[in-house]
């Protein structure tokens, strides 16, 4: 036999067989590094407001307010009468007031109506009110006030409508500052003498006087009016009057006033002892 012939050109490949099985998986092989942060993602909506809690345990009392130890403030409460008992009550309980104890009644501004009474104020108590347009006291009884002793009245306006009746009787030395009060009698009465200042007495009866005192005892009248055109009640007592309008009678012994530049509505006064007009 002869020698093998050169090898002849590579046939076209067959087609692929058919796959074998899967191998058995490999271990896990070691984790790679972290990769950076990733960005922010969106807010996500609210979600419903949950319950209420239960109420947590009241705290300790705060301390309290300012707290006066003789001055009693009257507020208004209610209607005028309703406000008049207040300041009845507020001076009835006022107990031990002296010299040496004194108190002050402080009144806030309203209408304050003691129908028939007439408030008793005891010495060395001294009533004050908001202003003349701001307070204002009526009644219809003997007096709206009647001062027992020593006592400033100041700042309020008072009027008593009550037949025969004073708005303010002092029993005991008076000092009255911006006070407006009228009376169907008297309207201011200053039986143990007093001072009058800056204060208005208007509507006394002609029988009566805006401003009646005592001749044991003197008044002063300074800056003030006592009636009003029309009035024939005045001034009675023994009194010291100056810069003041005295419109209507002026009654007393004959040298019973001593005026000072007194005004009558008109003109200064000349200087008399024995009128103010």
């Amino acid at each position: 036999m002869g020698p093998p012939g050169a090898t002849g050109p590579t046939g076209a490949q067959g087609p692929a067989g058919t796959a074998g099985p899967t191998g058995v998986t490999g271990a896990t092989g070691p984790a790679g590094p972290t990769g950076p942060l990733g960005p922010t993602g969106a807010t996500g909506t609210t979600g419903a407001t949950g319950v209420t809690g239960p109420i947590g345990v009241t705290g300790a009392t705060g301390p309290s307010g300012l707290n006066y130890a003789r001055t009693v403030t009257v507020s208004p409460v209610g209607s005028a009468t309703a406000n008049g008992t207040a300041l009845i009550n507020a001076i009835s309980g006022i107990v031990g007031a002296s010299a040496t104890n004194p108190w002050l009644v402080r009144i806030e501004p309203g209408a304050y109506n003691l129908g028939s009474t007439t408030l008793s104020v005891p010495g060395y108590v001294d009533i004050e009110g908001s202003g003349e347009n701001s307070t204002q006291i009526t009644g219809t009884g003997q007096a709206c006030f009647q001062p027992q002793g020593t006592t400033a009245m100041r700042h309020m306006t008072v009027t008593n409508t009550g037949v025969n009746s004073a708005g303010i009787d002092c029993k005991g030395p008076c000092r009255i500052m911006h006070v407006t009060v009228s009376g169907t009698l008297y309207s201011l009465a200053l039986e143990a003498g007093g001072v009058v200042y800056g204060s208005t007495a208007t509507g006394a009866s002609a029988s009566g006087a805006n401003i009646s005192g005592s001749f044991s005892v003197s008044m002063s009248i300074f800056n003030s009016t006592v009636g009003k055109p029309g009035d024939t009640a005045g001034v009675y007592g023994m009194s010291v009057i100056s810069g003041s309008s005295i419109i209507g009678a002026v009654g007393g012994p004959a040298n019973g006033y001593h005026c000072f530049g007194s005004w009558n509505g008109t003109t200064f006064a000349a200087l008399s002892p024995t009128t103010c007009q």
